[in-house]
């Protein structure tokens, strides 16, 4: 195998970031990623946009099969329109949008009892970026009801499995940082669940995620104060989300005790 710091003058390849690595994702994303690269004919800026084209296609696709599965109009908006999914996903061309158009479509094909491609689906899913690994537990117990003859609830379902990669999002840090685009992980679920405070939190961590961006562009490092206020702004939003709903509540139960 060859790294992409072995072909030093190739001007695909000057932008690269972790070039001393043979590969960063899955092999399936590579495979994918070959189409826009052949038809790319070796022009950088046609192979761009190339790349561009076809995370423009799982975006439109995840959006599709996210009102499919959901009819929910306002979830889609939530999720299609959000700042954070249109920056990282049509300008950032992240692939972690592609990864969960395929998590989705698993969870679609098992709801629609066709339970073996919803496991081809599924390993499609981590063969991109190996996140949705935490998803395995869940299609364990979907397995598992559906042998017994079990009713599956379906909003439990889909509630577990933001829980799950809201987890793998939190754990990301340890192996180097959170990204803002691993918000797409979660936030992908908010069509699907009724839990108006997880949903609430979602949205204002997405806030967060994307005002960690301004401590770099403001001092132009990634150095001194900036790992700290990356971390400050980011929680802003859920502290201030978190208050809103403390006050409520609060302001609630004293609304019924003088009733």
């Amino acid at each position: 195998l060859i790294m992409p710091i072995q072909f030093a003058n190739d001007p695909l390849l000057l932008f690269t970031h972790a070039a001393n690595k043979t590969a960063l994702y899955g092999p399936f994303w590579i495979l994918l990623t070959s189409i826009p690269f052949v038809l790319g004919f070796g022009q950088f800026l046609i192979t761009l946009f190339n790349f561009k084209l076809l995370i423009l296609a799982f975006y439109l696709l995840t959006s599709y099969l996210i009102y499919k599965v959901s009819k929910n109009t306002q979830g889609l908006i939530l999720f299609a329109l959000n700042p954070l999914v249109v920056l990282e996903s049509l300008m950032g061309t992240h692939n972690d949008i592609a990864m969960m158009f395929f998590a989705i479509a698993s969870l679609y094909l098992f709801k629609n009892k066709k339970v073996l491609f919803g496991l081809i689906f599924l390993l499609l899913s981590i063969f991109i970026k190996f996140a949705t690994i935490f998803l395995i537990p869940v299609f364990i117990f979907l397995f598992i009801q559906n042998i017994k003859g079990r009713q599956i609830k379906w909003d439990k379902v889909f509630l577990i499995s933001s829980i799950s990669m809201f987890a793998i999002f939190l754990l990301s840090s340890l192996r180097e940082e959170i990204y803002p685009w691993y918000g797409i992980w979660f936030l992908i679920f908010i069509p699907f669940i009724n839990n108006s405070f997880l949903k609430g939190f979602y949205l204002s961590l997405s806030i967060g995620l994307l005002l960690r961006y301004i401590p770099y562009m403001y001092l132009g490092t990634y150095f001194g104060p900036t790992p700290i206020l990356k971390i400050v702004l980011m929680l802003t939003p859920v502290f201030l989300f978190l208050t809103y709903k403390v006050v409520k509540i609060g302001i609630n139960s004293r609304l019924v005790k003088k009733s």
